[in-house]
Formats: C-alpha cells, sequence, structure tokens
C-alpha cells in the first residue's frame, strides 16, 4: 500500500496567519489561592526593608555664605531657580540643578535680610534690618550679546574684554551695590559658555553696570519679611506686603508709600514676624505676631477680620496652596497647628514629633505635605492629615533650620540653616533620581501598595516607622514620653475617685487655643 505525501510549498505555510492566542483570566475565587496573602506579606516585607536600605535622602550643599541663611525664596516658573539671603545682607542666586552660584550680590542690604519674594518675570525682592524694599532684575537685557552667536576662535578675547569693560565700570561706580561672580565659577567660565549657550555673567552684567536696584522703598521700622499678592494661580507683578515691628503694609511697584497698613489696634500695636498671602483666596492675608497671635486682614475692606492668641508664639505660617481656607502654623511648644479660618475654635490637627521650637513650615504644591524646620537640627514631612511626621533629615554638621521650602515639582526639599548652608534633600528618601522605565515605575507603584496594605503589622511598622534621630533629640522624646504618660495617668486617677463633671478635660486640639477676638 502506498502512502500519498501531499508536498505543500513553504512559501503559502508561512503566509498562513498564525494562531491567536487565548489568555486564561484568572480567576479571583480566593480557595483557588490560599498563599496570596503569605506571598504579598513576604513581598511588603522586603519592599520596606529594601526601601529603609537605599534610603539616601542627602544630594547636595549649596556653600558660600558667610553668614547663617535666614530666608529662601523659590523662583514660580523655573524649577531650577533658588534665591537666600544671609545674616550679612548679602542675596545670592543658585541653581539647583548644577548647585552653581550664578551671580552674588554684595551688601544688598544693610544687616539681616529677613525676606525674600520673587515675582513671575525674574525681578525679586528684598528686606530687612535697614528698614529698605529693593527691586531687583536679573535678566538679560537685548542689547548685550549672545555668546553663542561669537565666532569660536576670537571667544576668549571677547569674553575677557567685555568682563573688563564691567569690571571697569563698577570700580568706578561708587555705590556700595556691586555685583560680582561667584569665585567658583570663574575657574572654567567657557566650559559654561559650551554648555548652557551663554555665559554665567549674562544676568549679572546688568546689576553689575548698573550698581543700584530697579527700585527701593523706605519704611520706618525694621522689616520682618515680606510676601507677594497670587493672582489668578500666578504671582503677581504689581502688589506685596511687608510685616515690621510696628504693622502690616501693602505696597504697590508704582507708589513710594504703602497703599495700605494694617494693624489689629492702634493704641497698642504689635511686632509682626511673617506675612503671607494666600494664594487661592488672593485678598486674604494672614500675619504672625509677638503677642502669640496671628491675624487675618481682607485687602477689599483693609481691615483686620479675625485674631487668635495662643500659649507660645508662632513663627511662622504657610497657606494650603489647594484648600482655600486651611493653613499651618510652626509654634514654639514643638509643634504645629492646622486651622481652618472659618473656625477657629479648634485646629484641624495637632502635628507633633520636633523636640524644639518650629522655626518655619512651607506646603507642597500638592497640597498632600509640608515640610518644617525646627531649631532641634532636624527636617521633618507631615502628611497634612496626620499628626506624625513621616520622614526625619538631619546632619552631623547641620545647625538650626531657619527656613524651609519644598520645591516646585514636589521632588525635593531645601532647607538653610546656622551653619550658612543650604542643603537638597529628596522628598521621598529612597526614590530613585533619573528617568525611569515604564516597569520601573509599575514596580514602585506595586511595591507602595504592598507598603499600605500591610504597614499596620507589628514587623512592618517597626521598620516603616523606624527612624534615627541625634541623641539630644532622642533624650528631649524620652522626656516628653514620661511627663505625657504622667498626666495621662493623674487624669485617669481623678476621673476614679471623682465624678467626670466635676473634672474639666481639654482636647489637644483646643489646650494651646487661649483666646479668640473678631
Amino acid at each position: 500500500m502506498k502512502i500519498k505525501v501531499l508536498e505543500r510549498n513553504p512559501v503559502d505555510y508561512l503566509k498562513q496567519k498564525p494562531l491567536e492566542l487565548q489568555r486564561v483570566q484568572h480567576n479571583p475565587d480566593p480557595a483557588l489561592h490560599p498563599f496570596e496573602r503569605p506571598r504579598e506579606y513576604v513581598r511588603a516585607l522586603n519592599a520596606v526593608k529594601l526601601g529603609r536600605l537605599f534610603a539616601k535622602p542627602f544630594i547636595r550643599s549649596f556653600a558660600g555664605h558667610r553668614d547663617a541663611v535666614y530666608t529662601l525664596a523659590k523662583h514660580p516658573s523655573q524649577l531650577s531657580l533658588i534665591a537666600s539671603g544671609s545674616g550679612d545682607g548679602e542675596v545670592r542666586l543658585w541653581n539647583m540643578t548644577t548647585g552653581e552660584c550664578l551671580y552674588v550680590l554684595e551688601k544688598a542690604h544693610a544687616g539681616f535680610v529677613r525676606g525674600i519674594a520673587i515675582n513671575e518675570k525674574g525681578q525679586f525682592l528684598s528686606c530687612g534690618d535697614d528698614a529698605n524694599i529693593k527691586l531687583w532684575d536679573v535678566r538679560a537685557p537685548t542689547w548685550i550679546p549672545q555668546f553663542e552667536d561669537l565666532p569660536t576662535a576670537g571667544l576668549k578675547d571677547d569674553v575677557d574684554e567685555l568682563l573688563g569693560q564691567l569690571i571697569h565700570q563698577d570700580q568706578a561706580d561708587t555705590s556700595s551695590h556691586r555685583l560680582t561672580p561667584h569665585p567658583s565659577n570663574t575657574s572654567d567660565e567657557y566650559a559654561h559658555v559650551r554648555r548652557f549657550g551663554a555665559p554665567i555673567y549674562q544676568s549679572a552684567k546688568v546689576l553689575a553696570n548698573s550698581g543700584k536696584p530697579i527700585s527701593s522703598w523706605i519704611c520706618q521700622t525694621a522689616l520682618t519679611s515680606i510676601s507677594h499678592q497670587w493672582e489668578k494661580g500666578r504671582v503677581s507683578n504689581s502688589t506685596f506686603a511687608t510685616s515690621s515691628i510696628k504693622s502690616v503694609c501693602v505696597w504697590d511697584y508704582q507708589r513710594s508709600d504703602p497703599i495700605a497698613e494694617m494693624r489689629w489696634s492702634d493704641i497698642d500695636p504689635d511686632s509682626y514676624l511673617q506675612c503671607s498671602f494666600n494664594p487661592v483666596e488672593t485678598d486674604i492675608l494672614a500675619a504672625t505676631a509677638t503677642d502669640r497671635s496671628f491675624a487675618l486682614f481682607d485687602l477689599r475692606s483693609k481691615n483686620p477680620i479675625r485674631k487668635l492668641v495662643m500659649s507660645m508664639n508662632n513663627n511662622a505660617l504657610a497657606w494650603n496652596p489647594m484648600e482655600a481656607f486651611n493653613f499651618t502654623v510652626a509654634n514654639e511648644d514643638h509643634n504645629l497647628y492646622t486651622f481652618d479660618m472659618r473656625n477657629l475654635d479648634s485646629a484641624l490637627n495637632v502635628h507633633m514629633d520636633h523636640a524644639a521650637a518650629v522655626l518655619d513650615v512651607d506646603y507642597s504644591p500638592t497640597g498632600q505635605e509640608f515640610v518644617s524646620g525646627s531649631y532641634d537640627r532636624t527636617l521633618r514631612i507631615f502628611p497634612v492629615n496626620h499628626g506624625r511626621s513621616r520622614e526625619v533629615y538631619h546632619t552631623k554638621r547641620m545647625q538650626r533650620i531657619f527656613c524651609v521650602r519644598f520645591s516646585s515639582d514636589t521632588k525635593f526639599v531645601l532647607s538653610a540653616s546656622d551653619d550658612t548652608n543650604i542643603r537638597l534633600w529628596k522628598a521621598n528618601a529612597s526614590e530613585p533620581l533619573g528617568v525611569l522605565s515604564s516597569r520601573e515605575t509599575q514596580r514602585l507603584q506595586y511595591q507602595q501598595q504592598l507598603i499600605n496594605r500591610y504597614k499596620h503589622l507589628p514587623e512592618i511598622s517597626r521598620i516603616y516607622r523606624k527612624r534615627h534621630v541625634p541623641q539630644a533629640v532622642r533624650y528631649v522624646q524620652k522626656t516628653k514620653h514620661i511627663i505625657n504618660h504622667s498626666k495621662k495617668r493623674k487624669l485617669a486617677n481623678r476621673l476614679a475617685i471623682t465624678s467626670p463633671e466635676s473634672v474639666n478635660i481639654t482636647p489637644l486640639k483646643k489646650q494651646s487655643i487661649i483666646a479668640e477676638e473678631e
């Protein structure tokens, strides 16, 4: 018997449509997956261990100031630019990406620089103890030639000639406001030209040529802070406010005198420590005073609205950029208090963990977190709805933190301290820097979801919450724990031997509030 073999053309075989693979759907029945939760628990435990293993939040330090840095300001439209002011009257502009100091403004003020505010045009205002407000412009003018258009062969000669002319003009100017390039940048300015297309001195030429600020205002008393008004989600270019030891003043660029001067009482004026505009309700202004209070003002009526007196001083105040009525104050009783301006009878939340007075606070642009700096030489990041911090940053050399800022992309945190340094930290300590692939992003998101699901379990919670702090901070925390435990035990003993009506129990959110005035 013969078997007939059918010959098939290989070309026709390759042209056939391939079979479609059918995916088998996962059956969510828990009876078919008895070990799913143990597997997820092990993955969550490994994820939280790796998160602490790769937690390296410190990025770089900006060194160059010769005195303590008391104020910071971030550019509203350029993520990489920040300005800083120190106690010797010096103002500097920094590039966070490269760590370079773009220019140095020596003797911007005679004394401490208390506040800096930058508008959307790149112009910034500075104020200090010399009772002066000065407007500076660091933008490159149109008449300065771009070095990228010059021939490469004669680039060095043209740079030297132009810089020599500027130095000669600067020496001829008798003004005390002199702008000089940072010493670390003078060694290889041509590498900066090759990298960025324009020299680092391009912004400095305007002020070096003029030798003075664009505009200046003179106040009667020393100034303590400055804040720009917001307008439709951006920084306004015309209105700003200053706080002084006498009152809170509202200024306009086109007026030499304040357009409004606000204080709570004309009989007994208070000394105001800080003022801050609401970024959502742009006509609302808040200020903290030395009489342990903070007050709310309305620019439309030019009158104070409400005032709340607390048990200790409020050093700083920050508005939530996503919730118009909520703000957080940094108090000297080691805590931060979040309030709703519509109801000041009780705080929305009390944020505890610092071991000394809290000196500054700033919100993330998302409104979900804020950063605080304290006299205890630590930096903490708090979720807005939690009373305990999720991160604490410190170094051996970092001293008292006077100013903190969240970056505009929510990925970084800045701190200015008494040791003349500005430090850059990651907002998430274990988050990798750089561009991530889609699979890496999915892996990180999956690990974070696992941690959030199982972080209440003892073994994972111990690793997730554990943070190393300095020995002095640990000692204060233990002492405060003993004191609080003693108060609770005493209250429990009083309730056990007396009727509950005879014991006055004040909630923690109301304990620091003394009186409210309208």
